[in-house]
C-alpha cells in the first residue's frame, strides 16, 4: 500500500524504519486524545501547527480516530486480518470490490518488521476511552441513508453526506454537500441541504418508470447488446494474434541476415508458440460464447415481467434495494432543485446478485 505515517519502508531489509519526526507526531496524537478525548480537537491541533498529514494535506477526525486503532505503533503487525473481494464491473469500468474481515485462523503475525512507536501502556489507556461502555451508548445510533456512496454535489461535483437534524424531538433526514460547513476542509460550497425522504423517493420513482418502461427496457438491452459485439474480446484476442505472426516474421528476417543464433530463435520461437495456443483457446471461446439474443421478444412477457419488477420494487427492503442500485450502477447528481440519475441495464445478471434474489423478481413463478 501507500505506507504508513510514522514510518519509512527500507525496500532492502524489508522492514519498517521509524520517521523521526513523524513518530513523534504519533505520540502526540496518542497523548493529546487522553487529555482531550477528542478527535477533532486533536485534528485541530495538528491543523494549526501546520504540521502535515500523510499525504501532505490536512488532518481529519476520522484520520486521528484510524491512527489511534492502528496496533502497529505497539510494534504488532498482523497480516491477512482482512481480504477484499472484487465484485463486478459497472459500465466497463474499474471492478466494484469491498474488504472483509478473515477469520483468526488465517491472520500472520509478522515479528520484527515495525519498530515500536508507543508503550503498550499509552495504547492501553487509548483504547479503554475508545470502547468506554459509557462512551459507546452516547455515540449517536447509526442511521441508513440509502444513496450515500452514489451522491454527488450538483454544484461543486463533490460526495454528499447523509445527516439527520433533529427538531422538536423529531428526525429530519438530509443529504448535504460534504464541504458545506466543513471546518477541516479549505474548499466550501453553496448548496442547500436536500431533503433525504423526497430525494430517495425521486430516485426510485425514476428507477420504478425506467424499469416498468418495456420499450425502454427492451432499446437498452438492444443497443448494449450491440456495443458488446461491436468492442468485443475477440478483437483484443485477434490483435494479439496478429502481433504475434509480426514477431515470428521478424525473427525470420534476424535469422536470416545472421543477426541471432539458432538457440536463440529456438527458444523465442517455443515462447511464441505457447503464446498462440494460449490466445487460439482464448479466441474460440470468446467465438463459441453465446451472447443474449433480444430480437424475438414477446412484448406481452417483456410488459408482464417489467410489471413483476415493478412490484418488487415496491416491496424492496433496504438491502434489496441497495443490491438494486448496485446492479443498475446508479449514480446520482442533486442540488435542492434538481436531480439527475444516471445508470445501466446490465444484459446478464450481475455476479453478486444470487438465483435466490433473482427469482423474487420473476413472475408465474418461472
Amino acid at each position: 500500500g501507500k505506507g504508513c505515517y510514522g514510518y519509512r519502508y527500507n525496500a532492502e531489509t524489508g522492514r519498517r524504519e521509524k520517521n523521526s519526526f513523524q513518530a513523534v507526531i504519533v505520540q502526540r496524537i496518542f497523548q493529546r486524545y487522553i487529555d482531550s478525548q477528542s478527535f477533532s480537537r486533536v485534528s485541530n491541533e495538528l491543523n494549526e501547527a501546520g504540521v502535515p498529514a500523510f499525504s501532505g494535506g490536512r488532518w481529519y477526525p476520522l484520520t486521528i480516530r484510524r491512527v489511534l486503532m492502528n496496533e502497529t505503533y505497539t510494534g504488532r503487525v498482523i497480516y491477512r486480518k482482512t481480504k477484499r473481494l472484487k465484485l463486478r464491473r459497472v459500465n466497463g469500468q474499474g471492478p466494484i470490490s469491498k474488504v472483509v474481515d478473515q477469520p483468526q485462523e488465517e491472520w500472520v503475525s509478522v515479528k520484527g518488521s515495525t519498530p515500536r512507536i508507543i508503550s503498550e501502556e499509552l495504547w492501553r489507556r487509548v483504547q479503554e476511552i475508545l470502547n468506554d461502555p459509557e462512551r459507546t451508548r452516547l455515540r449517536p445510533t447509526s442511521r441508513h441513508y440509502a444513496l450515500r456512496g452514489r451522491l454527488k454535489c450538483g454544484i461543486c461535483d463533490s460526495a454528499m453526506v447523509g445527516q439527520t437534524l433533529t427538531v422538536k424531538g423529531k428526525p429530519y433526514q438530509y443529504y448535504r454537500c460534504r464541504h458545506v460547513y466543513d471546518k477541516n476542509s479549505s474548499k466550501t460550497c453553496t448548496a442547500k441541504y436536500v431533503d433525504g425522504i423526497r430525494l430517495e423517493k425521486a430516485v426510485w420513482s425514476e428507477m420504478k418508470g425506467v424499469l416498468t418502461n418495456s420499450g425502454i427496457v427492451l432499446q437498452e438491452l438492444r443497443r448494449t447488446t450491440a456495443e458488446e459485439e461491436n468492442n468485443d474480446e475477440e478483437e483484443r484476442v485477434e490483435r494479439a494474434l496478429a502481433d504475434l505472426n509480426l514477431q515470428e516474421k521478424r525473427l525470420v528476417d534476424l535469422y536470416t541476415i545472421g543477426g541471432i543464433t539458432a538457440a536463440a530463435v529456438s527458444d523465442k520461437s517455443n515462447d511464441l508458440s505457447k503464446q498462440r495456443k494460449v490466445l487460439e483457446i482464448q479466441l474460440a471461446e470468446v467465438q463459441t460464447y453465446s451472447k443474449p439474443r433480444f430480437d424475438n421478444i414477446n412484448p406481452d412477457d417483456l410488459q408482464r415481467a417489467c410489471e413483476s419488477v415493478a412490484e418488487w420494487v415496491d416491496r424492496a427492503d433496504e438491502e434489496d434495494r441497495r443490491l438494486a442500485l448496485e446492479a443498475l450502477g446508479v449514480s446520482i447528481s442533486a442540488t435542492k432543485g434538481s436531480v439527475t440519475v444516471s445508470g445501466v441495464l446490465p444484459s446478464q445478471t450481475p455476479e453478486f446478485i444470487s438465483n435466490e434474489q433473482s427469482s423474487r423478481c420473476l413472475y408465474n413463478g418461472e
